[in-house]
């Protein structure tokens, strides 16, 4: 669309299980929200809805999927 091909070594992605998320549109602002998250601008938490722990997994996902109650849900490894 406008921006020229790049050249990107899947092998290592493969290898290293690496996985790569890319951005249509508004990139402008996608560029903005991370610096903002890294200056402390944003804090994220407040969309944090629920954390469980691994052995919860289960309880995690019926809250996931309930988008009446959660918005995001993190399994702590911690």
């Amino acid at each position: 669309m406008g921006a020229s091909p790049v050249s990107w070594p899947v092998s290592t992605m493969l290898v290293k299980e690496l996985n790569w998320v890319g951005s249509f549109r508004f990139i402008g602002e996608f560029i903005t929200a991370v610096r903002w998250l890294e200056d402390g601008r944003v804090d994220p938490r407040p969309l944090i809805s629920a954390e469980f722990p691994p052995q919860q997994i289960e309880d995690a996902l019926i809250t996931a999927t309930d988008k009446n109650v959660s918005a995001k849900v993190l399994i702590r490894f911690d």
